[in-house]
């Protein structure tokens, strides 16, 4: 009978509890979908971000020392470039040790306060796996070298065949995008390995076990370390068709030398690749469901695939999960300076629908090994790519610098670092350089932009003492204020974090991005012409409502305030300057996606604890 009480007592309290609970996430909920898929990721340079001990290199105790400029600025991820031990002629992707951290970077304390810091601010941060090489400097190349087991089969290893003249000649006609041939005869082992980039950077063979086994190793060992996840470098080049037969040339009109002459389908995107991404997603899965936090570690990776197809096969198959997010290369290659509305739109569709359905999407413009976004295109496009990057449906990177339109310079080949650029020579040099996207970050018109007190290992731009962000915070408008107003619509509109989208060209030159979301909108308009347009948004908006300027870019003329568009007759034009964009709303609310409903009262706490006592004491 006792119990019967208890439990009638129980129930009561239960159900007087429930009422005062927030209602479970609805589809309305700005909270409704994963961590990774509202987030905004910002990809740091880790030798270009902050140096804090003036050597000239940038390292992890000077992103804590900027930690609160990317709390400001709205980024909610960050992803770091790698941070490694190793000979750092590849801007850290050459690597001796997957689980050390690189003297030039810092020390593994600074890396667990780096940690710390950022999830004492409510941010994740990413750090970058480097799955399909490591550098020659390596341990592991060294032994497998010399054939010390368990190392002899760590890399890809061939013999070579005999030219007429009785000479060694690689496996076979694979080419590197830079170097030649993929393949590097050894001396002492007197075999070729396998390289598909530089020779300094032997390809590791995941056919074997012991190695994938210290792969695995290297994953549950920064997951340890408290990482939200990983960026996954080149992932399409893990294994090659175990044959290695010749891949077929499909352009003869190119050199043999070329290898834009051939299509690699024994070298890129093989089946077993995605089954090696399933089984990392899978010790993902398992860290997450042993964490006392159960939020999902991430895997983004970048493969680059020649089409879409290829990188659909990496989010997964069947019952098997694989990456989370893909880094979407087709605005970086496929949207141009010259393109048209018509053309943007046809990638930015076209993109979507290749993404497997229950998938999600990811966007980015800039990066550490394209040209600035601001030379790419033009500084007066600059907003406009953010606009998009920020705006369109699904998952926002951002490179460090493009939020301010930092620029590519002219470098110098005395003062080049790109290993791709030593291969050219200095007559050649250019065409393959990518320092000017990893030049210092340009922080104040002090010397070297504030980001050292001594000489920078890369040069900083000439402009750095007008282009920085204490000349932006102060100046309005500026790519910095238009970047912060799109970090907080982003933040704050349903629209944009549970909308669905429509693209429309009105003209040739002229493009809208539409994001809805019950009686809320936001659209982004972009003139691309060299040319002022004038838009008649009336014939993309259903009904009257409160419309308003939300951000512009900095070209544009245009004030962030309310729109007279009321009332009937009234054209609901606006007029933009050539390349100029803006952001308009409507019927939008700063506190619409701002948790809502009571939490669990202490008083209800104490309730169930006093029934709890006067059960046990009077029965």
């Amino acid at each position: 009978m006792n119990w019967v009480v208890l439990l009638v007592l129980l129930s009561t309290a239960s159900t007087i509890l429930a009422s005062s609970l927030p209602a479970a996430a609805s589809p309305t909920s700005c909270s409704e979908k994963e961590w990774w898929q509202n987030t905004l990721i910002y990809q740091i340079l880790v030798p270009s971000f902050k140096d804090s001990n003036n050597d000239g290199i940038g390292d992890l105790r000077g992103i804590i020392e900027k930690i609160d400029y990317l709390k400001e600025l709205g980024v909610e991820t960050l992803w770091l470039t790698p941070f490694y031990t190793g000979p750092n002629g590849d801007i850290g992707y050459d690597i001796s040790n997957h689980t050390e951290v690189g003297k030039d970077f810092g020390t593994m304390a600074d890396f667990e306060e780096l940690v710390k810091v950022v999830h004492s601010k409510g941010m994740k941060i990413l750090v970058e796996f480097v799955p399909n090489h490591s550098s020659d400097k390596h341990s592991w190349f060294v032994k497998s070298a010399n054939k010390v087991d368990p190392y002899t089969n760590y890399y890809v290893w061939k013999e070579g065949k005999r030219d007429a003249a009785g000479s060694f000649i690689p496996p076979n006609n694979w080419l590197s995008k830079r170097s030649g041939s993929m393949w590097k005869f050894h001396d002492h082992r007197q075999q070729y390995y396998l390289h598909q980039f530089l020779n300094e950077l032997p390809d590791l063979n995941y056919r074997s076990e012991d190695l994938v086994k210290e792969m695995n190793a290297i994953l549950e060992f920064w997951l340890q370390k408290g990482v939200d996840g990983f960026g996954m470098d080149s992932v399409l080049k893990l294994y090659e068709q175990e044959s290695f037969p010749d891949e077929p040339k499909v352009n003869v009109q190119l050199a043999d030398t070329d290898p834009t002459a051939y299509d690699h389908i024994y070298t890129l995107d093989q089946p077993e690749t995605y089954e090696m991404l399933y089984k990392w997603r899978a010790i993902l899965d398992k860290y997450t469901n042993e964490s006392t936090d159960k939020q999902p570690r991430v895997i983004i990776t970048e493969a680059y695939s020649p089409t879409l197809d290829k990188v659909a096969g990496y989010y997964g198959k069947g019952d098997k999960h694989g990456t989370q997010l893909s880094v979407n290369y087709e605005l970086m290659n496929k949207f141009t300076a010259a393109s048209d509305a018509k053309e943007l739109e046809t990638v930015i569709n076209h993109y979507i629908k290749s993404v497997p359905m229950g998938k999600w999407t990811s966007w980015m413009v800039g990066g550490h090994s394209m040209t600035r976004i601001a030379t790419r295109y033009s500084p007066e496009l600059v907003d406009a790519l953010n606009m998009l990057t920020l705006l369109l449906p699904g998952t926002a990177v951002t490179f460090a610098g493009d939020e301010l339109g930092m620029e590519s310079p002219f470098i110098r080949y005395e003062d080049q670092r790109d290993p791709e650029g030593f291969i050219f020579g200095k007559d050649g040099y250019l065409k393959v350089c990518r320092d000017g996207s990893r030049i210092p970050f340009q922080w104040n018109d002090q010397d070297n932009a504030g980001f050292s007190t001594k000489k920078s290992w890369l040069p900083v731009h000439s402009n750095y003492w007008t282009l920085n962000v204490q000349a932006q915070k102060k100046a309005k408008p500026s790519h910095y204020s238009v970047y912060k107003d799109l970090t907080t619509l982003r933040s704050t509109s349903r629209a944009v974090r549970l909308g669905g989208y429509k693209v429309f060209t009105p003209s040739q030159y002229v493009f809208i991005l539409i994001r809805t979301f019950e009686k809320s909108s936001v659209y982004t308009i972009i003139n691309l012409n060299s040319r002022t347009e004038t838009v008649d948004l009336g014939s993309y908006t259903e009904a009257e409502g409160d419309f308003a300027i939300y951000t512009s870019s900095v070209n544009s003329g245009l004030n962030n305030e309310k729109l007279s568009w009321s009332g009937e007759g009234v054209k609901k034009n606006i007029v933009l300057r050539p390349k100029a964009s803006v952001v308009i709303t409507k019927n939008h609310n700063s506190n619409e996606c701002k948790s809502s409903g009571p939490s669990i009262l202490p008083g209800y706490q104490v309730y169930i604890l006093s029934i709890l006592y006067l059960f046990i004491k009077y029965y």
